[in-house]
């Protein structure tokens, strides 16, 4: 696969976003990319393999700096980064990690309280329950790849630029999913 590349608007800038491809809600869709994304979010193999070393490959050549830190996205039932409440994006932040010569600090973010599982709610919805809920440690760091599995509407990122941005007003954010999602 061949990184996509778009931007994500948001009051805190626009942001590079790299994916690898369009996901369809499996509401209705038989796409077999799409079921296998979700088998990589279970932790199921071989599809959680698969997905790690399409991600290593295609981010390999964009060559992020060298002072660029790995961070994850929290499950939404984490407060703090737990391998075991997300198993397959740690996973994901550890192979890129070591696969790109680059520092993962689990640490960096955590979140206020439990959020709602995103799933079915609008963006209306997502933002709501986003609102405030990620906060971000200041850090002598100033390049960040944020990675997800899925970007949705954006509402998780955007949460996390604006806590990563206010404490730590100059830091450049680079987002990387493997999927975005199509609407089509």
């Amino acid at each position: 696969m061949r990184a996509q590349q778009t931007f994500l608007h948001s009051e805190n800038g626009v942001f590079h976003h790299y994916y690898l491809c369009k996901y369809l809600s499996l509401q209705g869709s038989t796409d077999l990319i799409s079921r296998s994304l979700l088998r990589f979010k279970q932790g199921l193999q071989p599809h959680l393999d698969y997905w790690i070393d399409a991600a290593v490959n295609t981010l390999r050549p964009l060559s992020p700096l060298s002072s660029t830190v790995i961070i994850r996205a929290l499950a939404h039932q984490e407060t703090i980064a737990d391998p075991n409440a997300a198993p397959s994006l740690d996973r994901l932040a550890r192979s890129l990690s070591g696969c790109l010569n680059l520092p993962y600090i689990s640490t960096i973010l955590s979140k206020t309280i439990q959020t709602p599982p995103n799933k079915r709610h609008s963006r209306d919805e997502r933002m709501q329950h986003l609102n405030a809920a990620y906060l971000a440690a200041a850090t002598p760091h100033s390049n960040f790849l944020l990675i997800d599995d899925i970007l949705t509407t954006g509402a998780t990122a955007k949460a996390i630029i604006s806590a990563l941005r206010h404490s730590n007003p100059s830091c450049q954010i680079t987002l990387f999913t493997l999927a975005k999602a199509s609407r089509n």
